[in-house]
C-alpha cells in the first residue's frame, strides 16, 4: 500500500516536472519581452536579442548562442524579397500577414512581411534562414507575434494569443 502510494506520487512529480515543457512550442499565451511601437513578442528560452536602430527603423537580431535565429525588422520600407513561394497569406482585423518560403538555395530562407492595419503603423519583417539547430527557437519566436495598440494613459496593449500569433505558429508546425 505504501509503495503504491510512493510509486503513485513519483509519476505525479515526474508528470508535473515534464508538463511545462509539453507546452513549450507555442508562447502565444505568455506575455511578450520585447516591445516595439506596434508590435511585442517573446525571446524563447536561450536565446537573446540584439537591438538597434540605424536610421528610421528598428532592428531586432534573434540568436541562440552565436547561430541566429530570425531577424525582424520594423520599419516602414521593408525590402521584399524576390521569387520564394507563398506559403501564407492571412488577413484579419490586425492587419495582413504573408509568409514565403525559398527553398531553391542550400538554405531555406522564410521572410513574413506584417502589414498592420493600425493607421501610421510600421511594417513588420521577420527573416530567418533555416537551421535545424534554431528550428525550434524560431516557432517558438513566431508563436509569440502579436499586435499592440497604444492607451491613452500610456504604455501599450499587446493581446494574448492573437491571430497573428496563432497563424504564424502554423507556418513551422509540423504537418499533422
Amino acid at each position: 500500500m505504501i509503495s503504491m502510494r510512493i510509486f503513485s506520487l513519483a509519476a505525479l512529480s515526474l508528470l508535473l516536472l515534464a508538463a511545462p515543457f509539453c507546452w513549450a512550442n507555442d508562447l502565444s499565451k505568455y506575455s511578450c519581452t520585447v516591445f516595439s511601437s506596434n508590435i511585442c513578442f517573446r525571446l524563447p528560452t536561450g536565446t537573446q536579442v540584439a537591438y538597434s536602430i540605424p536610421v528610421d527603423f528598428h532592428l531586432f537580431v534573434i540568436s541562440k548562442s552565436s547561430e541566429p535565429v530570425a531577424t525582424v525588422y520594423v520599419g516602414n520600407a521593408p525590402q521584399k524579397e524576390m521569387g520564394g513561394e507563398l506559403i501564407l497569406q492571412s488577413k484579419s482585423k490586425s492587419g495582413v500577414l504573408e509568409a514565403f518560403s525559398n527553398k531553391s538555395s542550400e538554405v531555406n530562407k522564410l521572410d513574413i512581411y506584417i502589414t498592420p492595419n493600425a493607421r501610421n503603423a510600421s511594417v513588420i519583417h521577420i527573416h530567418a534562414e533555416g537551421s535545424s539547430s534554431t528550428h525550434d527557437e524560431l516557432q517558438e519566436l513566431l508563436s509569440s507575434f502579436r499586435p499592440c495598440t497604444p492607451i491613452r494613459s500610456g504604455g501599450q496593449k499587446c493581446p494574448v494569443n492573437d491571430v497573428w500569433s496563432q497563424e504564424l505558429a502554423k507556418i513551422l508546425a509540423p504537418s499533422q
